[in-house]
C-alpha cells in the first residue's frame, strides 16, 4: 500500500512537473547584422569605389564570425550553435558606385558574402537577406550642394528599392523572406508595401524618435507609439507603429551593445510566465566591437537562463524564430512553376503553386539584354494560377525569375534563362591555364584577392590561355582586367582558338588604366566545340617589363547599340566668377554597332560643347565629350546637359550639373611643376581632396 502511494505521488509530480514545463514560453533570439562596407563611403559623392576588405582580408570581421572557434564558444540552451541573420545592404549608394571588382555594384556585399563565405552560410544555417536605406541623391535645403540624403518618404525611394529587389532575385537567386530597414526609419507606404511581399519584418525600434532637418539628412525616425514587447504583431495599415489590420508581422529589435541583463531577464520573466518571445538584436558587422557584442549578448542570455531555469532559449534565423513563434510545422516550401506563353513577338509568363502563398500575387521579375529591370504585375486566372499582364519582346529578353512565400515565409523561387548569365574566370580558377613563363602570385589585383604576374627580361616571353567553357552557344562579349603596375609590356597578341585552330587574332595595345574592363572581342561561340582565348607578350626592350594577368569576362548580354557616361551627376566644385572651368564627360557605346550622337546642349544654355556634330561612336569604344562653363554670377549655378542619340532604349541622356561660384580665387595643385615646390622627403598618396593625388 505504501509503495503504492509513492508511486502515485511520483506519477502526481512528474504530471505536475511536466505541465510546469509545458507551460512556460520560450524565448527564439535572432541575432543579425545590418551588413555594408563603410570603408570608402561617402554620402557627399554620388560615385563611390568601395574596399571590399571586410570580406576578402584574412582577419577581418567576417572571417572571425564565420569560424568554428568563434561559433562554437557560443550555444543555446539545447546546444545548438549560433546561428546569424545577414541583412546585406544595397541600392542607391551602392548602385551607382564605380567599383569593377565586382559584378554588380548594387548587390555587392550580397555577393562577396556568399563568395566567400558562401560554404560558412550553409554550415551554420545563416540567412541570407536584404538591409535596405532609402538614400536618395538630393537637395533638400537648397543650397546646391546634393548629398545622398535620407528621403522623405519611401515613395521617393521606391523605384530604386523595386530594382534592387530584381537584382537580388536575378543575380544572387535571394529574395527576403524577412527584412529590416535602413535607420528604423519607416511609413505606412513602405511597411504596406512590404506587407504584400514579404511576411516578417524586425525593425520596431520602440521607444526611440530622431529628426535630422540638417544636410546630409539620416536617422529620422518614430517608434514612440510602438509595442516595448518582444512579442509579433500584424502593422496596421494606418500607422505602423500599432497593431492592425496589415497581412505581414513586425517586432521590436534592439542594438546588442545597449542590450542590458534587464532587458533580457523581462524577456525570460514573459516567456517564464508562459508567453513566447521573438528577440531581435542587431549590430554591425564591420563595427569594431562586433564579436565582443555577440559575445556580451550571449553571456546575458546564459545568465538569464540561470536566473529563469524553467525557460530555454535558442538561437534562430529571423524565418526560423517566426515559424517557431506561430508554432509552425509547415518546412515544405510550395512546388512554384514558371512557364512562358508567346503573345505574338512578345512573352508572357504562367506562374502556378500548389498552396496559398502569402503575396497578393508572385513577385516576378524581368531582365533585358540592355540589362534593365522590371517588375511583372500579374493577374490571377485560377486557383493559385497567375498570367504577367505586360508582354516582353522575345529578342530583348535575358532572364525572367519568380519568387513566392508560403504563409508561414517558407521560400520557393524559379528562373527561366534566355541569355547565360555572365562568366568571370578568375586566375585561381581551374578554366584559367599558365602555359609557359615565369609566373608568380602578387597580392596586387583588380579581381578576387590576388593575380599572377611575370616578370620579362629582354627576349622573355609569357603566356596563359582561357578555357572559354560555356554552356549556351551564342555571341559574347570578351573583356579583361589588369592590376595597378609599373613598366606593363607595351603589347599583348590574343588569339582565339577552336579545336586548337586560331580563327582570330587581336593585337591588344596596353594603357596605363588599370582596374578596368577592357573590350577585347564579340566572339561566336558554340558550346560543342573547344573554345579557347590565349594571351602572349614577348619583351622587346633592354630593360625589364611586366605583365599581370588576372580576370577575363564573357557576357552573353550583346546590345545592338547602348550609351553610358562615365558621370550621372556633375559636381564640379568650387569655381571663380568669369573664369574658365573646362571639364569632360566620357561617352561610351557598349553595344557591337556605331552609335551616332546627334546633339548635346544644357536646358540652361550655360554649358558649351566644344566638339561639332554628329559624333560617331564605334561599337565597344569611348570617346570624350570636352565641355565648358563660365560663370558669370555669383552664387550656386545649376544646369542639365541633355545627350541626343540614337540608342534605341534612351536616346536621350540628362546629367545634372552644379558648381559653387564665388570670387576670384586661385588654386594650386601638388601636381601643378613650376607652381609648387617641396623641400624635405615627401612621397605620392592616391588619397586627395583636389585632383588626381596628394603629397
Amino acid at each position: 500500500m505504501k509503495l503504492i502511494f509513492i508511486l502515485k505521488l511520483t506519477i502526481a509530480w512528474i504530471i505536475f512537473s511536466t505541465q510546469i514545463i509545458l507551460s512556460q514560453g520560450k524565448v527564439y533570439l535572432v541575432l543579425c547584422s545590418d551588413t555594408a562596407i563603410w570603408d570608402a563611403m561617402d554620402v557627399s559623392k554620388y560615385h563611390c569605389s568601395y574596399n571590399l576588405d571586410l570580406f576578402t582580408a584574412v582577419n577581418s570581421n567576417t572571417s572571425v564570425v564565420m569560424n568554428e572557434s568563434f561559433r562554437n564558444q557560443i550555444t543555446d540552451s539545447y546546444g545548438g550553435k549560433l546561428k546569424m541573420t545577414w541583412y546585406m545592404m544595397a541600392g542607391n549608394i551602392f548602385r551607382h558606385a564605380t567599383n569593377n571588382n565586382v559584378p554588380i555594384n548594387n548587390t555587392l556585399t550580397l555577393y562577396l558574402m556568399k563568395k566567400y563565405f558562401g560554404d560558412k552560410i550553409e554550415l551554420w544555417g545563416d540567412e541570407l537577406s536584404l538591409h535596405y536605406h532609402t538614400f536618395f541623391w538630393s537637395d533638400y535645403d537648397g543650397d546646391g550642394k546634393y548629398w545622398w540624403n535620407q528621403s522623405r518618404t519611401f515613395m521617393e525611394s521606391k523605384d530604386d528599392f523595386d530594382f534592387t529587389l530584381a537584382q537580388f532575385l536575378l543575380d544572387e537567386n535571394v529574395f527576403p523572406v524577412s527584412f529590416r530597414s535602413g535607420w528604423y526609419y519607416m511609413d505606412n507606404d513602405w511597411q504596406n508595401y512590404l506587407n504584400e511581399i514579404l511576411p516578417y519584418s524586425l525593425h520596431n525600434e520602440y521607444p526611440n524618435v530622431h529628426t535630422d532637418l540638417t544636410e546630409p539628412i539620416d536617422n529620422n525616425y518614430d517608434w514612440s507609439q510602438s509595442s516595448p514587447e518582444f512579442v509579433p504583431f500584424h502593422p496596421s495599415t494606418t500607422n505602423y507603429q500599432l497593431p492592425g489590420d496589415g497581412k505581414g508581422w513586425d517586432v521590436r529589435a534592439k542594438y546588442m551593445g545597449s542590450t542590458t541583463q534587464q532587458l533580457i531577464d523581462n524577456a525570460f520573466s514573459k516567456a517564464n510566465q508562459g508567453t513566447d518571445q521573438l528577440v531581435c538584436l542587431w549590430s554591425h558587422l564591420p563595427d569594431a566591437n562586433f564579436m565582443n557584442e555577440i559575445l556580451q549578448v550571449n553571456n546575458l542570455l546564459h545568465q538569464a537562463a540561470i536566473n529563469y531555469p524553467n525557460v530555454q532559449f535558442k538561437y534562430c534565423t529571423a524565418v526560423e524564430a517566426y515559424q517557431l513563434w506561430q508554432n509552425s510545422i509547415d518546412t515544405v516550401k510550395p512546388a512554384l512553376q514558371l512557364t512562358e506563353e508567346i503573345n505574338g513577338s512578345g512573352l508572357k509568363f504562367l506562374i502556378n503553386t500548389d498552396e496559398q502563398i502569402f503575396q497578393s500575387h508572385p513577385f516576378v521579375a524581368v531582365k533585358d539584354r540592355y540589362e534593365r529591370y522590371f517588375l511583372a504585375d500579374c493577374e490571377i486566372i485560377g486557383q493559385n494560377m497567375w498570367r504577367t499582364i505586360s508582354s516582353y519582346p522575345i529578342n530583348d529578353i535575358g532572364k525572367v525569375g519568380a519568387a513566392v512565400t508560403d504563409t508561414v515565409g517558407n521560400l520557393s523561387t524559379s528562373f527561366i534563362k534566355y541569355l547565360p548569365d555572365d562568366k568571370f574566370i578568375d586566375n585561381i580558377d581551374p578554366l584559367y591555364q599558365e602555359v609557359y613563363g615565369n609566373w608568380i602570385t602578387s597580392t596586387n589585383n583588380a579581381w578576387g584577392v590576388d593575380s599572377r604576374l611575370a616578370n620579362l627580361n629582354n627576349g622573355d616571353s609569357a603566356k596563359v590561355k582561357w578555357n572559354l567553357d560555356v554552356g549556351q552557344s551564342g555571341l559574347y562579349n570578351v573583356f579583361i582586367q589588369f592590376p595597378e603596375m609599373t613598366n606593363q609590356v607595351d603589347t599583348i597578341k590574343i588569339n582565339f582558338l577552336i579545336n586548337d585552330i586560331i580563327e582570330d587574332t587581336i593585337i591588344f595595345s596596353t594603357s596605363d588604366e588599370f582596374k578596368k574592363w577592357f573590350y577585347v572581342a564579340t566572339l561566336n561561340l558554340d558550346e560543342s566545340q573547344n573554345n579557347f582565348l590565349e594571351m602572349s607578350c614577348k619583351n622587346f626592350n633592354q630593360g625589364t617589363k611586366t605583365v599581370a594577368m588576372d580576370a577575363i569576362k564573357l557576357t552573353g548580354y550583346i546590345r545592338d547599340r547602348q550609351m553610358i557616361s562615365d558621370k550621372e551627376f556633375v559636381d564640379a566644385g568650387e569655381t571663380s566668377i568669369d573664369d574658365t572651368l573646362l571639364f569632360n564627360i566620357e561617352l561610351g557605346n557598349i553595344g557591337i554597332n556605331d552609335l551616332t550622337v546627334n546633339e548635346v546642349y544644357s536646358t540652361k544654355g550655360n554649358i558649351d560643347v566644344l566638339t561639332t556634330f554628329p559624333l560617331l561612336i564605334s561599337g565597344m569604344s569611348r570617346i570624350v565629350l570636352p565641355l565648358l562653363f563660365i560663370p558669370d554670377q555669383i552664387g550656386i549655378a545649376e544646369d542639365t546637359i541633355v545627350i541626343n542619340s540614337n540608342d534605341p532604349i534612351n536616346p536621350v541622356k540628362r546629367i545634372p550639373f552644379t558648381v559653387n561660384v564665388e570670387n576670384y580665387f586661385v588654386i594650386i595643385d601638388n601636381d601643378e611643376a613650376g607652381s609648387y615646390s617641396e623641400t624635405g622627403s615627401w612621397f605620392t598618396s592616391v588619397t586627395q581632396a583636389y585632383g588626381l593625388s596628394s603629397r
